[in-house]
């Protein structure tokens, strides 16, 4: 019962977000954070759901510490969002590639896998 009081919770959490995002009146509370530690730790926690299928998360960047303005939450549900689509749809014995870039200006965070993909009708959503 509590687990799915849980799961309605962040399903209408998530609906208000959709909201706010389409009116403009989502508030974002920036903080600078290590995005790579931030990323690093997740990966971690991830990796603890996945050992049953045998598949691997290769976290990989060439810098300890890169930080940038981000809201934490929303943030964080992204990444697990993106991590958790990866592994729900990576075959057995696969790897996951987490790699973190960046220039002057932007920081690039890129999650990738062996999965089946999107189907060519839907890539445009």
């Amino acid at each position: 019962m509590h687990q799915n009081s849980l799961r309605l919770l962040r399903l209408i959490n998530n609906i208000l977000d959709i909201s706010a995002l389409d009116d403009n009146s989502l508030i974002l509370y920036l903080q600078n954070y290590n995005v790579v530690n931030v990323i690093e730790n997740l990966c971690t926690y991830a990796n603890e759901y996945i050992e049953f299928k045998d598949i691997s998360i290769i976290f990989d960047t060439d810098n300890e510490e890169l930080f940038a303005l981000i809201d934490y939450n929303k943030f964080e549900k992204i990444i697990l969002n993106l991590l958790s689509n990866a592994i729900k749809f990576t075959p057995r014995k696969m790897n996951i590639f987490v790699n973190i870039t960046y220039d002057t200006d932007y920081v690039y965070i890129s999650i990738s896998d062996n999965g089946i993909g999107i189907s060519k009708e839907n890539q445009a959503h």
